[in-house]
């Protein structure tokens, strides 16, 4: 499958393609039995007003000329929907913090309404990643909604989040759907999504809470801490030269520091067992 067939714009994908990813799998195609990811969804984010990313057995090409949005669709899929941080180190993968939330809201803080460039004085928007498990086919959603406002020209813009989780099978969109918008096409707010979700999921208005669910729902890592050293790993993976800012001694160090602790009690045994070897030989 080409680049061209992972990616399509508009209101809604094409119905083929979607049969063709299904197709690919209800295959089991090397579908692994966890979560997949399956579609990124963008609603009022930058400079999209709908826009679906389709992953094929959870693998995604972006291509297209540089400022055509392929780092912002990528920082939005890594990491912002997988742990709802969304501070300016984590907004720009060259490090140089110059893109905020704000920016992906609302436009530059210099632009002005009516002067031909991004800008919006007050925006609700989401950000929502859905998976399918490769096992037994069930969907799960999670994702993240943003509300940014223009004070005032000289004050910095403010921007509200929270974060939901869907797990009861429901998608956007499509069957049994969980729309985020009104019927109108207005961003739902956060009352409203967490009306709309209700036992079906979760709405949280905390990051570490979303990061707690998403890790619930998704990893399963039984000390969070591991979920958090998963998203260093992530965030140093998406950098956009690795072979010149990831070096050897760094990959050295991520694989050492990802091995699991060792039992305490098969170090005891292993320290037993020198101990009688020692007294061996005396």
């Amino acid at each position: 499958m080409s680049a061209n067939d992972l990616f399509h714009g508009g209101d809604r994908p094409r119905p083929a393609l979607e049969n063709r990813l299904d197709e690919l799998f209800r295959a089991g195609q090397a579908v692994p039995t966890r979560w997949v990811p399956r579609r990124l969804i963008l609603q009022n984010y930058w400079l999209f007003g709908y826009q679906e990313f389709h992953f094929g057995n959870g693998r995604l090409v972006l291509r297209g000329p540089n400022g055509s949005g392929k780092t912002s669709v990528l920082v939005s899929a890594v990491t912002l929907v997988l742990d709802g941080a969304k501070g300016g180190s984590r907004l720009d993968p060259f490090g140089q913090g110059g893109r905020s939330m704000a920016y992906y809201l609302l436009g530059k803080a210099e632009a002005e309404e009516g002067g031909g460039t991004f800008y919006h004085d007050d925006r609700t928007g989401y950000v929502a990643l859905e998976f399918q498990h490769g096992g037994d086919g069930r969907f799960l959603t999670i994702g993240v909604g943003l509300r940014g406002r223009r004070l005032s020209a000289a004050a910095t813009p403010r921007v509200d989040s929270w974060g939901f989780v869907v797990r009861d099978g429901r998608r956007v969109g499509r069957e049994r759907p969980l729309e985020l918008t009104t019927r109108e096409g207005v961003p739902l707010t956060r009352a409203e999504l967490a009306e709309r979700v209700g036992a079906g999921g979760v709405v949280v208005e905390r990051v570490a809470d979303y990061q707690t669910e998403v890790n619930r729902a998704l990893f399963g890592f039984v000390e969070e801490e591991d979920y958090r050293f998963l998203m260093q790993i992530l965030l140093a993976l998406r950098s956009p030269k690795l072979n010149k800012e990831l070096k050897p001694t760094d990959v050295a160090e991520i694989l050492s520091d990802s091995l699991p602790g060792l039992d305490v009690a098969l170090l005891e045994r292993v320290t037993q067992i020198m101990d009688d070897i020692d007294a061996t030989r005396a």
